[in-house]
């Protein structure tokens, strides 16, 4: 018998083989995607992903869930990769044969949102499903593992469990590579998302990188910094604010997963999933404030974005409040801007002009405040300051949807002047302000062509 290996080796050998297959070195499915291989993730900014967030029905308390379960921010799967198999993965990611990057660098306001690079393995949106490419071994060990994590924690139902997606994001030192303040629980906004109406329930991250390889760079999920562990499964509700500090050395690269609700949603399933699951953990962060003064600072200004996003500016005015008294300096701007928002739904237009004037003075070449200042301005009668500002759109942002939208205001604007006695000098100014907005985007198209 001496021929015949022992145990031990056996089950190594076994492991070797499970490894090696979940990484995609044996067949699991056709090849990987070849260069043909085309995906477009559509940037959405946290108003329109948490205002359209889609429902499902979930297993929770008939009163909701309270306010340890909505600040409980991670949980860790039961399953971890070996270094070697993050390692494997990071080279993986780069191989141009196996993957299309896409460099994200998304604008919010002044500041950058986020300064990534991502690297799609599989989607269910693309002609590279995970279940028939190289990585279907991975893709299977990762959600039997969430799937038991979601059981032991969140109880969520309805989980999608065939269509996933995979794709590894790189934050560099050189680049300030970082994701501020957001939630992934909005709809599928890819190029095929018509064909499968679906939204993100649950978020898996992968830490792929040694920990001694970068600094800074850390996941925070509500107000704690998740480990860094490599090879560490994390699980968390896609409603979670979460965020990724500033790398300030070296490189962070992490595997992203997230599991979905496959169907179309009812109006009462989008009112259950916002007023139990989404609505409670941007509310606790916010009331409960257990962060840094800038983490809470944020967490207001999140629980006003989602109550503007569903409709409800009256109680958005709070939390957006309390975000301007915070004084936090990188966070002023946008909360006196969102607030001048909320007040102009509510039609209380001179406080509105009010909140973004003061907006203006913060960040005076933020193209958006401007656009929305000179419609608050008109309202108010103040055509000189409006005009001003269309000017300096003019000058720093010529985009023809921001034109279009200001010379629309500038043309309501002339046809209310009209139906007032002695108004004839405002008319006319509003009038030569929508023709020069008008203008303007013509000889922006003829440069283009």
């Amino acid at each position: 018998d001496k021929g015949k290996p022992s145990k031990g080796k056996s089950k190594a050998k076994k492991s070797s083989r499970s490894s090696r297959a979940r990484l995609g070195k044996e067949d699991a499915g056709p090849a990987a995607a070849s260069s043909s291989f085309f995906y477009v993730a559509a940037a959405v900014g946290l108003l329109a992903v948490i205002g359209a967030a889609a429902a499902v029905l979930l297993r929770l308390p008939g009163h909701g869930i309270d306010a340890s379960q909505a600040t409980q921010a991670y949980a860790v799967a039961p399953v971890k990769l070996a270094s070697s198999e993050c390692d494997e993965l990071i080279e993986a990611s780069q191989a141009e044969h196996i993957l299309h990057e896409e460099k994200s660098q998304t604008s919010l306001g002044a500041q950058e949102e986020r300064v990534s690079e991502t690297w799609w393995l599989c989607s269910h949106t693309t002609d590279m499903p995970c279940e028939k490419s190289r990585y279907a071994g991975l893709a299977s060990m990762l959600r039997e593992a969430v799937e038991s994590t979601n059981e032991n924690h969140w109880k969520i139902a309805g989980l999608d469990k065939t269509g996933v997606d995979l794709k590894v994001l790189r934050y560099g030192a050189t680049e300030g590579g970082h994701f501020h303040w957001h939630t992934d629980a909005g709809p599928n906004t890819d190029p095929e998302a018509a064909k499968k109406p679906r939204t993100r329930l649950l978020t898996v991250t992968l830490q792929l990188s040694d920990s001694q390889d970068y600094e800074g760079g850390d996941l925070q999920v509500g107000a704690v910094n998740v480990t860094r562990d490599q090879g560490t499964v994390l699980a968390y509700v896609s409603a979670m604010p979460h965020r990724v500090h500033t790398v300030t050395r070296g490189t962070r690269y992490a595997l992203i997963m997230h599991f979905w609700y496959p169907k179309p949603f009812s109006a009462r399933q989008l009112a259950k999933y916002r007023d139990e699951e989404a609505e409670p953990r941007v509310r606790a962060l916010s009331e409960v404030g257990k962060g840094s003064a800038s983490d809470v600072a944020n967490w207001h200004l999140l629980y006003g974005e989602y109550l503007l996003g569903v409709g409800k500016a009256e109680p958005a005015l709070e939390p957006y409040q309390r975000a301007i008294d915070a004084g936090e300096t990188g966070l002023l701007a946008k909360a006196y801007h969102r607030r001048g928002l909320a007040l102009g739904f509510l039609d209380r237009m001179p406080e509105s002009a009010a909140h973004f004037t003061r907006s203006q003075e913060l960040e005076p070449d933020d193209p958006v405040m401007l656009v929305n200042s000179v419609t608050a301005l008109i309202s108010t009668m103040q055509l000189s300051e409006a005009a001003n500002n269309t000017e300096r759109v003019m000058e720093i942002d010529p985009r023809p949807e921001l034109l279009s939208n200001l010379a629309d205001s500038w043309r309501r604007a002339s046809d209310a002047l009209k139906t007032m006695d002695g108004q004839q000098n405002m008319v006319f100014l509003a009038d030569q302000m929508a023709l020069r907005c008008d203008a303007k985007i013509r000889e922006m198209s003829d440069a283009a062509q």
